[in-house]
């Protein structure tokens, strides 16, 4: 498993739209002004679930899975980083 990143680039994206840009998509507006990061992210997966889990949105049509899922286990399902291996989503809610 190892290997295959250092030959990968590793990337947090569905189809191309890397996270970081997707969740500046107006659908996210309303988590714009929370500070704590457990919120942050909180906020962004009630908008996954509501606005894009199972649905077709300009012309993107998005699975119906997690949030964390969809944009943060590129190469394994459950895949783990850093202290306590914590999964990518839940270390963003927690730092």
């Amino acid at each position: 498993k190892a290997m295959s990143y250092l030959s990968s680039r590793l990337t947090f994206a569905y189809e191309g739209e890397d996270v970081s840009d997707f969740v500046q998509r107006p659908e996210f507006k309303k988590c714009a002004g929370l500070d704590d990061s457990y919120d942050l992210w909180e906020c962004r997966e009630q908008v996954w679930n509501h606005s894009f889990r199972g649905k077709t949105v300009g012309g993107t049509s998005f699975p119906n899975d997690r949030f964390g899922a969809t944009f943060f286990q590129p190469y394994y399902a459950g895949q783990t980083f850093g202290l306590g291996q914590l999964n990518p989503l839940t270390a963003l809610q927690m730092s």
